[in-house]
C-alpha cells in the first residue's frame, strides 16, 4: 500500500485549497523513498485543465485526491523533478485503485498542464484563523529516512 496512512484534511475558508491537519505519508516503489507530507501543506487537487473534471470526473474522488495532494506538494517544493512528479502521480493512482483509463487521462492532463499551470504554484495564498498571507514555498520538507516495504516500519 503506497500511502502509509489516511489524508486528514479541511477547506481553507473562501477557497478551492484543502490544508492538511496531520502528516499524510507515500511510498515510492518507483524510487525507494517515503515522502512525508507534513501538517499546514495546501493543495487544490487539480494541476490539470478543468476540462477533465467534464471527462473522469472531480479530483477530490478517492485515489485522484491522495495521488494529487501528493502530486502538488512534490512539485511546489521542487522535491523531484516536474516529470518525476508527475509519474509519481500517475503510480499513486494505479496503486490506489484507480481505473488504468482513468489514470491516463489524469496523467495527460498533467503533462499538457505542466506549462500552463506554472503561474499556478507561485503564489498559493492561506487564508482563515491561525494564517497568515505568503507562498508555500518552504513550508515544507521531505523527512528522509529508510522504512522497510515489507513491515512499512
Amino acid at each position: 500500500m503506497p500511502f502509509r496512512n489516511e489524508l486528514k484534511s479541511n477547506f481553507v475558508t473562501g477557497t478551492n485549497n484543502i490544508i492538511l491537519t496531520h502528516e499524510f505519508l507515500y511510498w515510492s516503489e518507483r524510487v525507494k523513498q517515503l515522502f512525508a507530507i507534513p501538517v499546514g501543506s495546501i493543495s487544490d487537487c487539480s494541476s490539470h485543465p478543468d476540462i477533465l473534471m467534464s471527462l473522469v470526473g472531480h479530483p477530490f474522488e478517492w485515489g485522484i485526491r491522495e495521488a494529487s495532494v501528493l502530486h502538488d506538494f512534490l512539485v511546489r517544493n521542487g522535491v523531484v523533478s516536474r516529470s518525476m512528479a508527475d509519474q509519481l502521480f500517475y503510480d499513486a493512482m494505479i496503486e490506489s485503485g484507480v481505473s488504468k483509463h482513468k489514470a491516463d487521462i489524469y496523467y495527460a492532463g498533467v503533462r499538457f498542464g505542466a506549462a500552463y499551470m506554472e503561474d499556478k504554484y507561485k503564489t498559493i495564498k492561506k487564508k482563515g484563523a491561525g494564517y497568515v498571507e505568503g507562498t508555500v514555498e518552504n513550508l515544507v520538507e521531505v523527512i528522509d529516512f529508510t522504512v522497510d516495504v515489507a513491515t512499512g516500519r
